[in-house]
């Protein structure tokens, strides 16, 4: 997606933009990028998104773990894939 409107989702946007375009890239958007919804963590809730906080940074997108709490261990552990940069401790 990233290639085709040139930037990442905002936060606000989210994984949303997966599915559906925003206005202000509905020109270029290419989507939809998912076969089906934007699926849900392994504990049903929605996956958390943080856009980039520099031009050259990447999103983080990860979950609170097993208590939807930050912070925890074992399976309530939060994990987060992508982007050092995107605000995620």
């Amino acid at each position: 997606m990233r290639l085709d409107i040139d930037r990442y989702p905002s936060s606000a946007e989210g994984l949303a933009l997966l599915q559906l375009p925003a206005a202000d890239v509905a020109e270029s958007w290419q989507g939809p990028y998912l076969a089906e919804g934007v699926p849900k963590d392994p504990w049903g809730r929605p996956f958390i998104y943080r856009e980039p906080q520099t031009p050259d940074g990447r999103p983080a997108v990860g979950t609170l773990g097993s208590d939807g709490s930050a912070g925890g261990t074992g399976t309530a552990r939060d994990i987060f894939v992508g982007g050092a940069d995107a605000g995620i401790r």
